[in-house]
């Protein structure tokens, strides 16, 4: 077949180099034909000059030697021209020749590439003959692939029923996590109702105490405006209290100065009498002795004395009507300024409780505003709770049908839902066959039947949750040492049955050597009983069973050698 492609190959290349040589020949005579031509036409150009310069000679004798020597230059160009005519002659008679080589090329390149078609049909007829050979060893090769194939559909089949296990414990654990994914979304649902309750709880507290803030504002703002009044009707009173006091003091200044007044009058009398009394004494006493003259001396420096005195109490009581004057003025001026200082307190307690009601009134607003977005969240996400509720549940429905769904899954697949290996029906459908597969083949089965020791015990001692660890750490170790082909049966509570194909007996006690390893590395002091039976051309999948069985017997009871 590779001559056949290379034997094509040559022989269109040849042609196609034969077909180009052609073209270049018969190229090279168009331009051969094409320099004729032209060097034709340049002969006939020159006669047609020559003719001309003969005219001029005949019809121009009388012109001068410039015409003359005109024609000589044109009888030398003629000449020129025949030479380049001459040459292109010569040019195509070389080319004619290389036309005639290469058409003589071509033949011979012809004769090569039939040689060489004629060595490609040989390789060819080689070719067909190892192809034939190739064929027949095709065939071998296609019958143990066959028989390969076979292997790999019967691994092919056991790795499908290992991805069925676990489809089935994948729907298992899918079903679990839906319905923990529900039982959250519950919990989740009542936490957002307890949340939802407690912001109604404290929107309803909000709003009483919202009332009670609007209340005592309310009572405050009466207070200040009772308290306002009070200052009003206080300075008021001050003010009226200011004027009488005004009033008073000029009647006490009036009545002080006309006592005063009236003092200096009763002593003027005082010493107009005491005058009077020193005249008459003056009179009296002239008859008396002039030791009698100093007494009246003396009294008349005492008249002069009451009169000062008078008179300074006068001025005093002056002076003192002023004081009280100014005093009162002060006093008045005093409650004047602490009046207008109340008025303006008054003022401000009254723009005060004004701007507390609009500040009350907004804020009122804006908590009323407040406890209604708290009451729309706490709808909102008591409708949120509801949808995660109807969520949980359709949850919890689609688990339960998962559920039922890898329930039955494992019933259709023949999976034991505890320990992965095939349920009983479909464990001994498999062995069966493996069993005519067998016969078909080599005839070479082996059948182990496994007893998983104390189970019983385990299960009374432990409890059943670790007698079903127990059965799964069985059938790990097998799976794990076994080929993933063999198939593993559980048939019994503690019993499995292991069929292995195209093996010894021997062989299968290293195996199940390894399995027993391999289970007390995973669970210590753990232990099995394996009895084995090899195929007979007359049995049936019971009778193969049933003498691997009392085979396990004779070991338990240490008869078997």
């Amino acid at each position: 077949m590779v001559d056949e492609d290379l034997g094509p190959s040559a022989t269109e290349r040849e042609v196609a180099l034969e077909a180009g040589r052609d073209t270049d020949g018969r190229d090279r005579d168009l331009a051969a034909q094409e320099r004729d031509v032209a060097a034709e036409l340049r002969d006939r150009e020159a006669e047609a000059a020559e003719e001309a310069a003969g005219d001029l000679d005949r019809t121009a004798g009388r012109r001068a030697a410039t015409d003359r020597q005109l024609a000589a230059d044109e009888r030398s160009q003629a000449a020129s021209a025949r030479a380049e005519g001459a040459t292109d002659r010569t040019q195509a008679t070389s080319d004619r020749k290389v036309v005639a080589d290469d058409h003589a090329q071509a033949a011979q390149e012809r004769d090569v590439a039939a040689d060489l078609r004629d060595r490609a049909a040989d390789a060819h007829d080689d070719a067909e003959v190892e192809s034939d050979r190739e064929m027949a060893l095709q065939a071998l090769t296609d019958r143990q692939h066959a028989a390969d194939e076979r292997v790999w559909a019967a691994t092919a089949r056991a790795e499908a029923e290992t991805d069925r296990t676990q489809a089935s414990s994948d729907r298992k654990v899918a079903a679990a996590d839906r319905a923990q994914t529900a039982q959250e979304r519950d919990v989740a649902a009542d936490l957002r109702d307890k949340e939802a309750d407690a912001r109604d709880n404290e929107a309803v507290k909000s709003d009483r105490e919202m009332e009670l803030r609007a209340a005592t504002d309310r009572k405050n703002a009466a207070d200040e405006r009772a308290w306002a009044a009070t200052a009003r009707a206080e300075a008021a009173a001050d003010r009226a209290q200011a004027s009488s006091d005004r009033k008073t003091a000029a009647a006490d200044r009036a009545q002080t100065a006309q006592d005063r007044d009236v003092a200096a009058d009763l002593r003027d009398r005082e010493a107009d009498k005491v005058d009077d009394a020193a005249v008459k004494s003056d009179r009296a006493m002239e008859l008396r002795a002039a030791g009698t003259l100093q007494s009246a001396t003396a009294d008349r420096a005492r008249a002069a004395s009451a009169r000062a005195e008078g008179a300074t109490d006068r001025t005093q009581a002056t002076s003192d009507r002023k004081v009280a004057a100014d005093d009162r003025v002060q006093v008045a001026r005093e409650r004047d300024v602490a009046a207008e200082l109340r008025d303006r307190a008054a003022d401000a307690h009254d723009d005060a409780a004004v701007e507390s009601d609009r500040e009350m009134a907004l804020q009122a607003a804006t908590d009323r505003q407040h406890a209604a977005d708290e009451r729309a969240w706490a709808a909102t996400a008591r409708a949120e709770a509801e949808t995660d509720r109807a969520q949980a549940s359709m949850d919890r429905k689609v688990a339960a049908d998962d559920r039922a769904q890898a329930a039955r899954d494992r019933e259709d697949s023949g999976t034991d839902e505890l320990t992965g290996v095939r349920r009983r029906g479909a464990g001994l459908a498999a062995i069966q066959v493996e069993i005519d597969r067998a016969r078909r083949t080599s005839g070479v089965l082996v059948a182990a039947y496994v007893d998983v020791d104390g189970l019983k015990a385990e299960n009374d001692l432990r409890g059943h949750a670790a007698g079903d660890t127990l059965l799964m750490a069985v059938a790990a170790a097998m799976r794990t040492c076994l080929r993933t082909y063999d198939v593993i049966s559980r048939v019994g509570g503690d019993e499995f049955v292991c069929v292995l194909s195209g093996i010894a007996v021997g062989d299968a006690h290293r195996r199940f050597e390894a399995v027993s390893a391999n289970l007390a590395a995973r669970q210590p002091g753990s232990s099995i009983t394996v009895g084995f039976a090899k195929l007979q051309p007359d049995d049936s999948a019971d009778d193969l069973i049933q003498r691997a069985d009392a085979d396990a017997l004779l070991v338990r009871a240490g008869s078997r050698r």
